[in-house]
């Protein structure tokens, strides 16, 4: 699949994921917790790997995330250009984007398993700031890795996401998935994605 292919269907992925939050329950040792993950328009900026991109003007201030992105996301040909021929354009970019497509698809679908911090050795985490992470396996393989970080009281955002590294050392005992609710923002719709024993 061509980048220009791949940084088209992150962007869809986007647009897709602004428009609702998840509300999580996990649990490990009597312990719940409540993470309602939202997908505000600075995540996107990082989730896209767009921060790596330093040769390109407009996107340089990451404190207009909102801008920067809905003009990425708008003026399609002339940034979109700019993303694709950037010389800092690594596979560690265009991996995000992979990872960015699936992200909707795994969630509806139950496919992660969540760790707390403590317990998560991931190859490439040492300089991510995050609270829980979760990650998609094929086999005994983790091909997709998420990262999210608490920003107030159960409020949660993504931090950080990737493809294809595996972790150094064993993860640790995972959380149980109690219940995930998926809400949609403009319309306040709630679909019960997965209640534990049901």
């Amino acid at each position: 699949m061509t980048n220009k292919i791949l940084l088209q269907n992150a962007l869809r992925a986007c647009e897709s994921l602004k428009k609702s939050f998840y509300k999580i329950i996990i649990g490990k040792n009597g312990h719940e917790v409540i993470i309602n993950l939202h997908f505000p328009y600075d995540c996107f900026f990082h989730l896209l790997g767009l921060q790596y991109l330093v040769d390109i003007h407009e996107l340089r201030n990451n404190r207009n995330a909102e801008r920067e992105y809905d003009r990425l996301l708008k003026n399609t040909e002339f940034l979109r250009e700019k993303v694709l021929n950037s010389q800092f354009l690594t596979e560690d970019v265009t991996s995000r984007w992979t990872a960015l497509t699936k992200l909707e698809y795994i969630l509806d679908n139950n496919l992660e398993t969540y760790y707390d911090k403590k317990n998560y050795y991931g190859g490439r985490i040492d300089n991510i700031n995050f609270d829980y992470a979760f990650h998609l396996k094929n086999g005994d393989t983790i091909i997709s890795f998420y990262f999210i970080k608490n920003v107030g009281s159960n409020d949660y955002k993504m931090v950080s996401n990737f493809e294809n590294a595996e972790p150094k050392r064993h993860c640790g005992r995972p959380f149980t998935l109690i219940k995930k609710t998926k809400v949609n923002l403009a319309t306040n719709t709630v679909v019960e994605l997965y209640a534990f024993g049901e």
